[in-house]
């Protein structure tokens, strides 16, 4: 659920905090920073209790019904409608631009939430098993897709998601093999860049939308000896690392996002570096690298930090930046479009990046 209230980042914090530790950490609540009109934003598995006194809206997950409830001036008001309804219930737009102070505001709102909550189901197929995790995944979508489309389309709303501006995806091997995954990106996901590094890396990148960098999808037969890591940055301070290694162990780990968390996992992130460093070998500066693991919060830019541990050439900051002091990559063209399948060292990576925040 995404719940947006006229309150501090500390003080809606404070607020969920009594809320239980989940069982699985990436189900605990995340509260993103204040908007200077003094709303932020925070996602949700389970309402917490608030002071009356708050405004506040709340959009719950993408289920049938779907729900939205807001709380301004003291009084509560409550939408439910299907997801192939044509139209959001009448009023509905109206409520959310009347508390966020948004004159006008009605039109954009019911726009943005109509294309994506109204005239889309869950499958069938899926919803008849209570047990599919693609029921979640596909709510959690649906949700994210109209959270995206608010944040995009309606002024002054505090930040709602993290949203990558920037990534790249990091290969150290021969010249062949860098351009064969770099030809399979293009295939499956559009035309990609494939510049070469110093000490044998190759940095891979999206030319489509350089804020979603290429899914690899590698032979299920072929190189599953080697593993995969991508660099990315949002639009603010906030940057991370992703990983997938040759057992195909996730590594994901964020710095300076502005966003707090219910569960700081210290020990998955413990659990993650020595992935990292097992599979890169000898070479990783593997207590810097620890130590870099330890702190969400860092000075200076983390990623160039991580590069000197891992032994990586900072000139891939150049590729991830933009700059024009980057060495040349060759553009490799889309020849034969495939259909992703989710597949790959990193399908389950861009899962966990492409849900919430």
């Amino acid at each position: 659920m995404l719940l947006i209230a006229r309150a501090s980042q500390a003080e809606l914090s404070a607020a969920l905090s009594p809320l239980p530790l989940p069982a699985d950490p990436a189900d605990g609540w995340s509260v993103g920073p204040t908007s200077p009109s003094g709303w932020t934003a925070a996602w949700i598995r389970t309402e917490p209790s608030l002071p009356p006194e708050w405004d506040r809206i709340l959009l719950g997950d993408a289920e049938d019904p779907r729900i939205l409830r807001v709380r301004a001036t003291g009084a509560d008001r409550r939408f439910a409608w299907g997801g192939g309804e044509e139209h959001l219930p009448i009023g509905a737009a109206e409520a959310v631009a009347d508390a966020l102070a948004l004159p006008g505001g009605a039109g954009l709102v019911r726009e943005a939430l109509e294309e994506h909550l109204c005239r889309r189901e869950l499958d069938p197929e899926e919803v008849e098993d209570p047990d599919a995790d693609e029921v979640g995944e596909d709510g959690d979508a649906l949700l994210g897709e109209a959270v995206a489309a608010l944040s995009a389309a309606v002024p002054g709303l505090p930040e709602l998601e993290r949203v990558q501006a920037r990534e790249i995806t990091l290969d150290r091997g021969d010249a062949a093999r860098a351009r064969e995954i770099g030809r399979m990106a293009a295939d499956a996901e559009g035309q990609v860049r494939v510049t070469p590094l110093d000490a044998g890396w190759f940095a891979i990148a999206s030319l489509e939308d350089p804020g979603i960098g290429p899914d690899l999808f590698f032979p299920e037969d072929a190189q599953r000896d080697r593993w995969v890591l991508s660099l990315f940055r949002d639009a603010g301070s906030g940057c991370g690392l992703s990983a997938a290694t040759p057992d195909d162990v996730p590594v994901l780990m964020l710095w300076n996002t502005g966003w707090i968390e219910q569960t700081d996992d210290g020990a998955a992130r413990r659990e993650e570096a020595e992935a990292l460093i097992a599979a890169l070998g000898p070479d990783v500066d593997a207590e810097r690298l620890r130590a870099l693991f330890r702190e969400t919060e860092l000075p200076g830019d983390p990623l160039a930090a991580v590069l000197d541990a891992l032994r990586i050439p900072r000139e891939a900051l150049l590729v991830l930046d933009g700059d024009p002091a980057a060495p040349e990559g060759t553009v490799l063209p889309q020849e034969q479009e495939q259909e992703p399948d989710g597949g790959g060292l990193l399908g389950g990576l861009r899962r966990l990046l492409g849900g919430r925040g």
